[in-house]
């Protein structure tokens, strides 16, 4: 039973490492996509 929990929370540790730094990559990803946009957005004025 406790090889079972901690097997458990090992993984699920994983996953939460993985969201978050897949979240990041996203966040980040956008923050320069909408950067490009604005400055188009600005060059057009």
């Amino acid at each position: 039973m406790y090889n079972f929990l901690s097997e458990f929370l090992r993984a699920s540790n994983e996953i939460i490492r993985f969201s978050v730094k897949d979240f990041y990559l996203i966040m980040k990803q956008s923050t320069e996509d909408l950067t490009k946009h604005t400055a188009v957005f600005q060059n057009c004025i």
